[in-house]
């Protein structure tokens, strides 16, 4: 009896030792295969990404030497990452014809130069440039930014503005005007936190997209859509980590699709590259946004840059630095620097020496006064050399500051006893409050 309970006993023991190896063993498989599972996700994902964001060659990225682009050799800060980014009309049938003719969709905005990283550390400087911006392409007559796009595609519309700007670009991002809000829509709300915090959603993000792309907007507006822009990017790339990829994969391969679908991106952000540049951009602090100095020209209808102002703005970007003047500074600094002359154009006594006295407060440096060819000039003329955009833009202003005055475009510098002036003021009718007697100015 003794032996049969001790023979018992043990193979009692040696079941419960049997039934724990068991479940050890179970465990282990079904952490294996949950592995294996998460392993096969995250390589079955990646190589969706890798074919749907195949990213476009893009020649002007790689070109060196004689091909090299920017006039003097672009350049940006060590250790800075410049992304081109542009919106575009949303995608339609046919578009992919157009983009493998070489051609590109219309652009729904401004051409964004967005550089991170370098003396910023974790800010980012953003300098917009208009589409209706006027570029020399290769040489040939202005051509309106938008245009270039149109006619030539992404590759294009790189080289022509490292071309304008001499800033080096590392990457170019297109994206169609509703990509955004329909990534907002599948991934978010999005929570975006600086004084306070705010959730936002897919209709936010699509009136700040109408504000930055509306044709004619204030320049704060369009900076202040574009700091929105950034701060969802931000909170986009926040949410998407390598770990969600894997634990949501199906709201993971619609934003894949969706990003494919509307989002052009150069060869070097292939597949899961964009997570990277994500990141870095989810770690964005402070984001300084600039417009390009420019005025209308309400004739002509024609966008006008201010040169130097210009060249300011893109040497942030070139040499790094952070802008501290305003659009207000840059039209008076333009101003300041214009040399002017006042003509008399109706006879009536002392009206240049008025029109001096105005000009002045504005900061204007009036040259001198005389009396014009004809005493009947009905409309107030300001008149500037066709080919030097500074005394055009200069011109603008100044006819703005003056009421409707009619902006004379001419084929050489006026001058004034013999000498050229940027500006010429003849003074009409319309703003002479005074009656005509033939003196002089």
């Amino acid at each position: 009896m003794t032996g049969s309970r001790s023979l018992t006993f043990s193979t009692s023991r040696r079941s419960t030792r049997r039934q724990g190896v068991r479940i050890v063993v179970w465990v282990l498989a079904a952490l294996l295969a949950a592995l294996v599972v998460l392993a096969l996700t995250a390589g079955l994902l990646w190589t969706y990404a890798w074919a749907q964001l195949g990213g476009t060659e893009l020649p002007s990225l790689a070109a060196t030497g004689d091909g090299a682009l920017g006039a003097g050799g672009a350049t940006s800060p060590p250790g800075t990452t410049t992304v081109l980014v542009a919106l575009t009309a949303p995608t339609a049938d046919g578009d992919d014809a157009a983009e493998a003719a070489g051609t590109g969709p219309e652009l729904a905005g401004p051409v964004a130069l967005v550089q991170v990283g370098g003396v910023r550390d974790r800010d980012a400087a953003v300098i917009l440039l208009p589409p209706e911006l006027p570029v020399t392409v290769e040489g040939e007559a202005p051509m309106p930014l938008g245009q270039v796009h149109a006619d030539g595609g992404v590759d294009l519309l790189l080289r022509t503005v490292v071309d304008y700007s001499e800033v080096d670009v590392d990457h170019v991002v297109t994206a169609a005007t509703d990509a955004l809000p329909r990534l907002v829509d599948l991934l978010g709300p999005v929570e975006i936190c600086d004084d306070t915090c705010r959730t936002v959603g897919r209709a936010d993000v699509e009136a700040t997209i109408a504000a930055f792309t509306a044709t004619g907007a204030p320049s704060p507006d369009v900076a202040a859509a574009t700091l929105e822009i950034a701060s969802v990017l931000g909170a986009l790339g926040a949410t998407i980590d390598p770990a969600s990829l894997i634990t949501s994969p199906f709201a993971t391969r619609s934003a894949i699709e969706l990003i494919g679908d509307d989002v052009t991106t150069d060869a070097n952000l292939r597949g899961a590259a964009l997570l990277p540049l994500g990141e870095r951009l989810a770690a964005v602090g402070d984001v300084a946004v600039v417009t390009l100095p420019a005025v209308t020209n309400p004739d002509s209808g024609q966008l006008v840059v201010l040169p130097e102002q210009a060249a300011t703005r893109f040497a942030l970007l070139r040499e790094g630095g952070v802008p501290t003047k305003t659009d207000e500074d840059d039209a008076a600094a333009l101003l300041a620097a214009a040399t002017v002359s006042v003509q008399n154009g109706t006879g009536t006594a002392g009206y240049a020496a008025s029109l001096e006295t105005q000009l002045a407060a504005l900061g204007v440096r009036v040259v001198g006064t005389e009396n014009a060819a004809s005493f009947d000039v009905e409309r107030t003329q300001v008149r500037f050399e066709a080919t030097d955009p500074a005394a055009e833009a200069a011109a603008v202003l100044l006819a703005a500051e003056l009421g409707d005055a009619e902006l004379v475009p001419t084929d050489r510098a006026p001058s004034f006893e013999g000498e050229p002036v940027t500006v010429q003021v003849i003074g009409g009718a319309d703003l002479d409050s005074g009656a005509p007697d033939g003196s002089e100015a």
